[in-house]
């Protein structure tokens, strides 16, 4: 089992929390993601791909309130599960991906749910030679840790506050309010 984390501090649901570190939690993978690929060549390539089309004899109408045209965005997609693929999603290694919001820091949460996630490096499966034959090992996460993540809730939040109410930190980064 992997090495954990997360202090034994008896953080529970339905404690307060203060934040230490401002560090909040995006998500746990791998370096790459198949939405930000794809935002990113609909960006870069969104005029090359409308003209690819028009060419071809098949003119997109853009209707007025659409970000990009469904076609323009299915082959974004397609594009941008090529990329992913070709380039290993990254890498090998599955991290933690945070956003930080330093005006938060110091801020006291109420928790309202807890999860794990794990983090570590992928090593694929390998077949070994034994003295049995052919012994397949299964695929892991080497150096793997398991990260506790609190799903938590702003006390006193601001009118008209630019950040949302319920927010996502790993506990590391807080400390239990007594």
């Amino acid at each position: 089992m992997g090495k954990s984390t997360g202090r034994r501090d008896g953080i529970r649901v339905g404690q307060v929390v203060k934040v230490v570190n401002p560090a909040f939690f995006v998500r746990c993978g791998y370096p790459m993601t198949f939405k930000e690929e794809t935002k990113r060549i609909e960006t870069e390539h969104e005029r090359r791909i409308v003209d690819f089309f028009r060419e071809s004899g098949i003119p997109l109408t853009i209707l007025p309130g659409e970000w990009t045209h469904r076609a323009v965005r299915r082959v974004a997609e397609a594009m941008a599960y090529e990329s992913c693929k070709q380039k290993g999603w990254g890498g090998r290694e599955r991290t933690i991906h945070t956003h930080r919001i330093e005006a938060h820091a110091g801020v006291e949460f109420t928790v309202q749910a807890v999860r794990f996630v794990k983090t570590g490096v992928y090593e694929p499966m390998v077949t070994c030679w034994t003295d049995d034959g052919w012994e397949p090992e299964p695929a892991y996460l080497g150096n793997e840790r398991t990260h506790r993540i609190l799903r938590t809730t702003i006390i006193d939040s601001l009118p008209g506050s630019l950040y949302p109410d319920t927010l996502e930190i790993e506990a590391a980064n807080c400390e239990a309010v007594e």
